[in-house]
């Protein structure tokens, strides 16, 4: 989960579309910071951005009803925005009135979730960690009241949960396990899955007589079709998605108790891209890089080789097996191993990520090329829209931009706002974020490529 924040600076924005001027008139500041390719950029804030984006997102927490994605969100936001410092006046004088070192910090990171750590062990994970944590602010953890990295912690978090899920990997693919460890192609899964629930309508001998569970199912057959179009690609990793962070049972989705028994259903089958055991260790590595937020060069080779030893240290099984499959003389089991995956080079420093899947609530990231989709402005670019009330995979029936008045899109975007209990300038700055990260794709998918 990173954080939002615009990294470009146009001369358009959606609010100019809408009401005809910019969001930012005066109190902005400018702020520094390094792209993936290391180059300096400039990026516009408002002054009061962080606070209005804290609100916006205590505002979506609120909806949340699932206890333990609440609280997600919230020490999420509360490691963005802390609210008390170390009360020193700097990391070195804290360390040395608590008799501290930034070695002891990072063994105290690392026993937080990894308590039973033998000492050579810590040892060694430490000086790994080291390069990791360089540009990061040591905090006290409000459960062990000791001083940790909260990066380090967030990272084996996802280690062991990578890890748990890489160990309930079935022996062999099969499609009774839905898409996430399917056997054969998602077509052919996706038609099997039709012609069950259609038997179920037409079955002459025992046919489905509730009146609700005929419903149920013909909104399911429904939805399989609308996921199968290539038009709809990425529509069923939205919800999947979408209940992973919030829950489809938040209020910003809308849905009833019923349409949500269904959309649980269908997320059940739709539990993820299927991925290879290698592809979830280089997920590991991705998001260590991002973490890290190390752009000099001059400390890229200490960073590559600290990722790799970390991931071999947690998964050197993945390692061996996926190494003697790629040395296999039997073809078959050969074609198992995806062993390049593994690999893990400066050059791969600079590669932009995202998202692949969320299997088990758990982020897969992987790299994106010319040609990946990337489901994540997919479901952004329907938030907008449907925020605005025009036509997207999901409300199909509404106008088209083309059609859609300003008056039309104003209403709907007021409405959105009472709903989501958004001043104002809220709903101003909500749309403004959404905006700046997508705005390319989001230009180019509603006909309108200038900039």
């Amino acid at each position: 989960m990173f954080l939002i924040i615009p990294i470009k600076v146009y001369n358009i924005s959606l609010e100019t579309i809408i009401k005809g001027n910019t969001i930012f008139e005066k109190n902005y500041v400018k702020i520094s910071l390094y792209s993936h390719k290391a180059q300096n950029i400039i990026i516009i804030f408002p002054k009061d951005y962080m606070e209005i984006m804290k609100s916006i997102t205590n505002k979506m927490i609120s909806g949340i009803v699932d206890k333990n994605k609440k609280q997600v969100w919230e020490n999420y936001t509360n490691y963005l925005l802390p609210k008390n410092s170390l009360g020193y006046p700097s990391e070195e004088a804290f360390l040395k009135d608590k008799k501290l070192t930034r070695e002891q910090v990072i063994k105290n990171s690392i026993l937080f979730i990894y308590p039973k750590t033998d000492s050579e062990r810590l040892n060694y994970l430490s000086q790994q960690f080291k390069i990791l944590v360089k540009k990061h602010k040591i905090r006290i953890n409000k459960k062990s009241k000791k001083a940790v990295y909260s990066e380090i912690i967030f990272i084996l978090n996802y280690i062991k949960s990578i890890d748990a899920l890489i160990k309930k990997y079935p022996q062999n693919w099969s499609n009774y396990y839905g898409t996430k460890f399917r056997s054969s192609s998602e077509q052919n899964l996706i038609k099997t899955q039709l012609n069950y629930l259609q038997e179920c309508l037409d079955n002459p001998f025992f046919p489905v007589i509730n009146k609700q569970e005929r419903k149920k199912i013909k909104t399911q057959i429904k939805f399989l079709k609308e996921a199968s179009k290539p038009e709809n690609e990425g529509f069923s990793e939205i919800f999947n998605r979408s209940n992973s962070r919030l829950g489809i049972n938040h209020k910003l989705m809308g849905f009833s108790k019923f349409e949500q028994n269904i959309i649980k259903q269908i997320i059940s089958f739709y539990n993820g891209i299927r991925c290879k055991k290698e592809e979830l260790v280089k997920s590991t590595k991705i998001l260590m890089r991002e973490i890290s937020n190390i752009r000099e060069d001059t400390d890229y080779q200490d960073l590559i080789d600290s990722i790799e030893n970390i991931a071999y240290d947690f998964f050197d099984y993945v390692y061996k097996e996926s190494k003697k499959k790629s040395e296999s003389k039997d073809k078959r089991i050969r074609s198992q191993s995806a062993y390049k995956q593994l690999k893990f080079t400066i050059k791969q420093l600079s590669n932009e990520s995202h998202v692949k899947t969320v299997i088990d609530d758990i982020e897969i990231f992987t790299y994106t090329h010319t040609n990946t989709f990337n489901f994540d402005k997919t479901m952004n670019l329907v938030v907008i829209k449907s925020i605005f009330g025009i036509q997207n995979m999901l409300e199909p029936n509404l106008p088209t931009l083309k059609d859609a008045t300003k008056y039309h899109m104003l209403k709907h975007s007021l409405v959105f706002k009472k709903e989501m209990g958004f001043t104002k300038k809220e709903l101003r700055y909500y749309i403004f974020t959404i905006w700046q990260v997508f705005q390319e794709q989001i230009l180019l998918e509603l006909g309108n490529t200038s900039n």
